[in-house]
């Protein structure tokens, strides 16, 4: 017969003393524990709670969230990231708001260097993540681009901007960026283009194929049969329909007229704004409209000019003949300088007014750019209808006249500060704790300490150079002076 024990037993590595019943047989053997009814209840309650608590914080945390997330207007986004996987991003939605995410396609020797200048000193002064090339200043100028020569853009997400040389590939580069991009190019009258690209490429970067042309003007001689020094390979000139080649026309070799009508309507439909090299000033300030930039964000510096072959004489038998060879070009410009004009014309008569004081604002600033300046020198403008009140220093001249190159060097280095930023430890960051790495981005701080010379003058040296003999000896000499 079994009965119930209510004593405390203790096991080997286990004390018991909740009260809980023991059950022991006849024999005065113990058996398994009985929880008692109460003890079984309890812990069933317990766990149902604790469910409950788990599941109601977790929904307590999405309201919290699509609360503050509303309040801030985010949208909570999965951008397609083709070098590196899917990953997630936070994309900011404000009306008003300056637009960040820009894609200009720089199109070949069409003012397009000068235009990139400002998104450069834009992209600096708003910390923007730059699609920029691993070296010199081009992703893609042959062939199809690929993301090879790109550096990756930070924390995994997508973009900000980019404004290199890259022949534009639609089905690539749209996934790099947010939804909200605004696409921009830029097209010249292309007799004008095609001279000052084969003068450039002829004289500044030498390609072989026009090197190899003579005449008094070599660019008429080749007009007369450009097939005969032209390359196979399109995307290897500059010379044949580049401004197409450089928009992504697949095959500019072909006299595919619907082709040609289909490229240029799936370009308007792709690109928000395509300005005209030829008034410059109005492109620009429409630009600043669709961007809603400020006059500062728009100041610039013409660069990249190239005077050589501005003294040939072309007669209109050679720009009957480049029309019918560069055809593609024409169309494409035909279309797109219609269409710019009737932007400019939806805008009302302010926008030449606004035109008109963008233009002093800027001969203002390049005259104050053209003189010898300090560090601390600045330019203030006044408020205007169309701007606020703003300074510009010398530091933005400085940048406004870096050569292309040298410009691009800085937004490297730029990058690689700030991905030195992203790598640094939590402690790093808080409380300026250095970890030891072996990485050129985590060295570790040297100890300076500082002595006074026999002079008088003091001196900082570090913890390892106080052991090298020629400065422990220096020190020794002057504490001996000193006693």
């Amino acid at each position: 017969m079994l009965r119930a024990d209510e004593e405390t037993v203790t096991r080997p590595g286990f004390r018991c003393n909740d009260g809980q019943s023991w059950i022991q047989a006849m024999d005065g053997t113990k058996m398994l524990p009985r929880a008692s009814p109460l003890r079984v209840v309890t812990m069933k309650r317990f766990q149902r709670c604790k469910a409950v608590s788990v599941v109601a914080i977790f929904i307590c945390s999405i309201i919290a969230i699509n609360m503050y997330t509303n309040a801030l207007g985010y949208q909570f986004t999965r951008p397609n990231w083709l070098l590196a996987g899917h990953t997630t991003g936070w994309q900011h939605v404000e009306s008003n708001a300056k637009v960040r995410h820009v894609v200009f396609l720089k199109v070949h020797k069409a003012a397009s260097t000068t235009l990139m200048n400002i998104f450069v000193r834009y992209g600096l002064k708003m910390n923007l993540t730059m699609m920029i090339p691993l070296r010199k200043n081009i992703l893609n100028e042959h062939g199809h681009f690929t993301g090879r020569n790109v550096l990756p853009p930070m924390r995994n997400r997508t973009y900000d901007m980019l404004y290199n040389h890259v022949i534009f590939n639609k089905t690539f580069i749209k996934p790099l960026f947010p939804p909200d991009t605004k696409y921009i190019a830029i097209l010249r009258e292309p007799f004008e283009q095609t001279v000052s690209a084969f003068m450039y490429y002829r004289y500044v970067y030498p390609m072989p194929y026009l090197c190899n042309i003579d005449g008094k003007n070599p660019v008429s001689e080749y007009l007369k049969n450009p097939r005969k020094y032209e390359l196979l390979n399109a995307s290897s000139s500059f010379t044949n329909n580049r401004m197409s080649v450089d928009l992504g026309f697949p095959d500019v070799w072909s006299r595919n007229l619907s082709q040609a009508r289909d490229f240029i309507r799936d370009l308007e439909n792709t690109f928000h704004l395509i300005l005209v090299a030829e008034y410059f000033d109005e492109s620009i300030v429409l630009m600043k409209r669709l961007l809603k930039w400020e006059f500062q964000d728009i100041l610039y510096i013409s660069s990249n000019s190239l005077k050589k072959g501005h003294d040939l004489k072309f007669t209109p038998v050679d720009r009957e003949r480049h029309r019918h060879w560069a055809w593609l070009d024409h169309m494409l410009y035909d279309h797109f300088y219609q269409l710019f004009w009737d932007k400019i014309h939806a805008e009302g008569k302010n926008f030449f007014r606004e035109v008109q004081s963008y233009k002093e604002i800027r001969h203002m600033w390049q005259t104050f750019c053209s003189q010898t300046l300090n560090r601390t020198d600045t330019l203030r403008f006044e408020a205007t209808q169309w701007s606020s009140a703003f300074e510009v220093s010398s530091r933005e001249c400085i940048l406004a006249t870096t050569a292309e190159i040298p410009l691009m060097e800085k937004v490297r280095m730029n990058y690689y500060r700030k991905s030195r930023e992203r790598v640094m430890s939590f402690p790093e960051r808080m409380f300026g704790v250095t970890r030891f790495s072996k990485s050129k981005f985590h060295k570790t701080p040297k100890i300076h300490h500082l002595i006074e010379t026999k002079s008088g003058r003091w001196i900082k040296v570090s913890s390892s150079s106080l052991n090298k003999p020629r400065v422990r000896r220096g020190i020794d000499q002057d504490q001996m002076a000193a006693t």
